[in-house]
């Protein structure tokens, strides 16, 4: 998640936009979001079938990827 996302979706959310430490801990904050949420979607993902190397366990290892790229 980049920035200028955390920040549109912090004034979307009526948050006051502040910077510095304050603006610091809502990224660190909307991160832990994003991580955990990925996490759910890939857990699910494996439910359907987890002993298949191409498919869920596929597209649950690319939801996770995408933390490594996005925060």
């Amino acid at each position: 998640m980049k920035p200028d996302d955390i920040i549109r979706m912090a004034e979307e959310a009526g948050f006051p936009i502040c910077v510095g430490f304050f603006g610091e801990m809502m990224g660190t904050f909307a991160n832990l979001v994003a991580a955990h949420e990925r996490e759910a979607c890939a857990s699910v993902a494996e439910s359907y079938e987890p002993t298949c190397d191409t498919c869920p366990s596929g597209v649950a290892n690319a939801i996770r990827a995408r933390g490594k790229n996005h925060g």
